[in-house]
């Protein structure tokens, strides 16, 4: 695939529209630059322009991804965290977006989560490798197991 050979300018007004759409990492910029095959040291005068702008603001796009992949997805805090580092996000960004989770709805979604897991298992397998399946299971959606086995304990009183 070609690179495109965009001025400084309207790599601006380009990436000022990307944007405008959803918020965005400064990774997410840094890949759009290379694609657009603008010159390494164009890039830093790019994103001043667009952080000054307030186009591109980081706290807001930690905040946004996290209530997202929390209302949306589902998914845990560590899930979360990882996909914040995989953006390049700094750590005390990610820290005050994780902090502002509403834990009811947090353990809401895993009750939810939970709930629905454990039903889909088949009758034929006993509590315990439902369980076993289950804890697996959000522990891949990132929750925790301290987290999960208190929610379960609960759940699992409130079975018939």
């Amino acid at each position: 695939m070609k690179k495109q050979k965009y001025t400084i300018d309207e790599a601006v007004d380009r990436l000022e529209k990307f944007c405008a759409d959803q918020e965005r990492s400064h990774h997410q910029i840094e890949k759009k630059l290379y694609q657009y095959g603008m010159p390494r040291d164009c890039h830093d005068e790019i994103l001043l322009s667009l952080i000054q702008d307030n186009f591109l603001n980081e706290e807001r796009f930690a905040e946004a991804y996290c209530r997202g992949k929390t209302r949306i997805n589902q998914w845990g805090r560590m899930k979360i965290r990882q996909g914040l580092q995989q953006h390049r996000v700094s750590e005390y960004n990610i820290e005050s977006a994780l902090d502002q989770i509403d834990s009811e709805s947090y353990k809401e979604n895993m009750r939810d989560l939970m709930d629905r897991k454990y039903r889909y298992w088949p009758a034929s397998l006993s509590t315990s490798e439902k369980k076993q399946k289950t804890v697996r299971y959000l522990l891949q959606r990132g929750y925790l197991y301290d987290e999960i086995r208190s929610v379960l304990e609960a759940y699992l009183q409130e079975l018939p």
